[in-house]
């Protein structure tokens, strides 16, 4: 509340007073005139008028009535204001060069030059263009991206011995010229197969290819393996110089020799065991044409069952001293009949001494010769130490020291045929483990008389 205004609640009826009238009067001190041989008489430094100051040109503790800050007692004991004045926009700097100014005095009334103004470097139309120069570089990278993407490649163009076959994208995880050798390698994991000849050579380019021609890697792949024309390299059994199987790898090929061999070892303990074929017994790589490959290829069990079928064979006999059929027939497991049919003689015909005689055998197709290292502990029988002792009867005995075996371990090596053995065991090393104690027996040596009367 202002100091001035009346407090008396009396005074609230009271009329108000009018507004005051404001006067623009003139200074009081109005600035005479200068002559022109007379200098200029510097202002004070109340006086001083300084266009910017919003008093326009007095100070605040100067009594000017003409102040714009000035108002009269009743104009504050009525809580009049004056009306501040519109604030002018300032004008807007540029950081490129400065508002150009007038001349302006300095202290002392002195003219000086005020400082030019900076020229922009470029111009006003110009600039408007220049000051989106983010806007262009980031054009200009979108550009040049485009422009990389377009005439770049971005595909490999597959070429089977000159013959473009397709395009793939390119792949980092694979090399250009290893592709090759995947394709291969897809087409030996389908046959199960070692090893695939491949007539064809793959050849590939990069090109720049549309995303409706691009083929998968693994279609590509797959699409190479399925354009070869290639050989298997196959393994194939022989037996005594003549092919009896062909499978497609080594591996079922030692398959069918170890499944052979396991039919005859010896299932007690052993130290080593070596099995091989009486026969000569090869598996050798051979190439065959993938054409035929389903014709050529045979089952592993199919095999294993044919090599262990036993086969009918005529075995020429040189007749010796003594032998008749009957016992020919017995001794080659056969009849009197078969005999005498293979020779053409009748069943009780005289065999003469020195001549052949074709006698029909059966054998098995493959003889498996097993050579086992066997290991076992034989006991050494204790000696008896017997003493003999008058004052015993001869009837009566007594074991003074039990005594114990000696054991000796002993390892043997045993040749079978077919799981029969042939020939003594050869000892190979043996080793006595615990030596015998001998028994002690004390024996009595008394006679008995019985006296009769």
């Amino acid at each position: 509340m202002p100091k001035d205004k009346p407090t008396n609640p009396e005074a609230e009826d009271l009329r108000k007073l009018p507004k005051p009238i404001q006067l623009n009067l003139p200074r009081s001190h109005p600035k005479p005139a200068r002559r022109l041989h007379e200098p200029e008489k510097q202002p004070t430094r109340q006086e001083r008028v300084n266009p910017k100051s919003p008093t326009g040109g007095a100070s605040k503790k100067s009594g000017n009535p003409s102040d714009k800050r000035y108002f009269s007692s009743a104009q504050r004991a009525y809580g009049q204001r004056r009306p501040r004045p519109p604030k002018e926009p300032k004008p807007k700097r540029r950081w490129w060069y400065h508002t150009q100014t007038g001349p302006m005095l300095g202290q002392g009334g002195r003219l000086y030059t005020p400082p030019q103004p900076k020229q922009p470097f470029f111009p006003p139309h110009i600039w408007r263009i220049v000051r989106l120069w983010p806007l262009g570089v980031i054009a200009v990278a979108i550009g040049i991206m485009a422009m990389i993407n377009v005439f770049s490649y971005n595909a490999w163009a597959v070429y089977l011995d000159g013959q473009l076959l397709g395009h793939m994208p390119i792949n980092r995880e694979i090399e250009p010229e290893s592709i090759h050798d995947v394709a291969v390698r897809h087409r030996r994991d389908i046959l199960g197969a070692d090893e695939v000849l491949v007539n064809e050579a793959v050849e590939v380019r990069t090109v720049r290819a549309g995303r409706r021609e691009l083929y998968t890697s693994q279609d590509m792949i797959r699409l190479i393996s399925q354009n070869f024309t290639y050989q298997v390299m196959a393994s194939a059994i022989y037996l005594e110089g003549e092919r009896v199987a062909t499978l497609r790898n080594q591996a079922e090929a030692l398959h069918v020799q170890v499944e052979i061999m396991r039919r005859f070892e010896n299932d007690g303990y052993t130290i080593r065991s070596l099995s091989a074929f009486e026969e000569d017994w090869q598996i050798i790589q051979t190439a065959i044409d993938i054409n035929n490959m389903d014709e050529d290829m045979d089952n592993p069990n199919e095999v294993i069952q044919f090599l262990e079928r036993p086969i009918q064979d005529l075995h020429r006999h040189v007749i010796r001293s003594g032998d008749t059929q009957g016992g020919l027939a017995v001794e080659f497991n056969t009849t009197v009949d078969r005999i005498g049919y293979h020779n053409d003689i009748s069943s009780d015909a005289i065999l003469v001494v020195g001549n052949i005689l074709l006698i029909e055998v059966t054998r098995p197709r493959l003889t498996v010769r097993t050579v086992d290292e066997v290991e076992f502990i034989e006991l050494i029988p204790r000696d008896v130490e017997t003493i003999e002792n008058p004052n015993m009867l001869a009837t009566a005995y007594e074991i003074i020291n039990e005594g114990r075996d000696g054991e000796i371990q002993i390892v043997q090596r045993i040749t079978r045929l077919n799981g029969v053995q042939v020939g003594a065991p050869e000892v190979i090393s043996q080793r006595e483990l615990s030596a015998p104690v001998t028994q002690v027996v004390e024996v009595g040596t008394l006679d008995t008389v019985i006296e009769t009367r």
